[in-house]
């Protein structure tokens, strides 16, 4: 809905719409969002655009967890948006500042799809992906004393949610285990991929696997960023077991999977994802699971 770096003024508020319909003076159009039954990952989602629409902090904090992040494109293309994002206690501080500046908010999204969480993709009873298709947000603000309608671009928005039984609470924050909450927003998720189509990406071809006694833990490492199409990265595998190594879009898919046979324990091996599969340009989950040993993830960004 809104780039961090463009809260901190109603000027840069208004920049972050540059491109969108600025409507005559009014109320905004009528909003719209897909019915949703209580308990639902998508009720989070209402949650959210009710405190939004109601210019409530308190309703806003209430239904993000405290590990939340927020994952925004840049201009830049440092990635530093997406890979890291911002927290729960950023979030909560910029939305105050809005809410003191809009008059009015009001969302609208034409459907909504769940799908499965691609760091837990294994328990869809706790975690899961919900895309907001078209998500927009409609705004009043006074400018030269005028109330004058704001309308960002429509975007694909992508969240990421959690069961209240499995989800991280801040200090204080009301527990419902049957009631689900936001612990990762991702902005406009096609932005980037727009943005990345104009990158030239740094390639290497795959390298033999390196044995290292120092690799004690299960880990997934991004060798270049941003990455070329075929996703090298480096895997240290901790025990000589099978590992699988699976890559999955924002949305929850699983787009390339391939099985790792390391030498022996504490090998570090270094590979393409995807088999040399070129990935679409964008944000990408990389999921690597060995064992017993909790899967581990990491974020990358994927270069034409």
């Amino acid at each position: 809905m809104r780039s961090p770096r463009l809260l901190s003024s109603v000027v840069l508020v208004i920049c972050f719409f540059a491109g969108a319909a600025v409507a005559a003076p009014g109320a905004p159009s009528a909003p719209s969002l897909p019915r949703t039954a209580a308990g639902t990952p998508e009720a989070a989602i209402r949650m959210l655009v009710d405190a939004y629409e109601h210019r409530s902090v308190d309703e806003l904090g209430a239904v993000l967890t405290n590990d939340y992040r927020y994952h925004f494109p840049e201009e830049d293309l440092s990635g530093a948006g997406w890979l890291e994002g911002f927290t729960r206690d950023v979030e909560l501080e910029k939305a105050a500042g809005v809410f003191r500046r809009f008059s009015k908010i009001r969302t609208s999204v034409d459907r909504f799809e769940s799908g499965p969480d691609p760091e837990h993709a294994d328990s869809l009873s706790h975690y899961r992906v919900v895309i907001a298709h078209r998500m927009k947000l409609h705004a009043v603000i006074v400018h030269d004393g005028r109330d004058e309608i704001i309308e960002n671009l429509p975007g694909q928005h992508v969240f990421y949610l959690v069961r209240g039984n499995a989800a991280l609470l801040a200090p204080g924050q009301v527990r419902h285990p049957g009631r689900w909450y936001i612990r990762a927003w991702f902005e406009d998720v096609e932005m980037p991929a727009k943005q990345l189509a104009t990158v030239e990406g740094q390639c290497e071809s795959a390298a033999a696997e390196l044995t290292s006694p120092t690799s004690s833990a299960l880990a997934i490492h991004a060798i270049n960023h941003p990455l070329c199409a075929t996703v090298m990265v480096m895997c240290d595998l901790p025990s000589a077991e099978a590992a699988t190594l699976e890559v999955f879009d924002l949305a929850g898919r699983r787009v390339a999977q391939r099985m790792l046979q390391p030498t022996a324990a504490g090998t570090t091996m270094r590979v393409e994802a995807g088999s040399g599969m070129r990935f679409a340009p964008g944000a990408y989950f990389v999921r690597l699971s060995q064992g017993r040993a909790k899967p581990v993830n990491k974020m990358v960004l994927v270069a034409k």
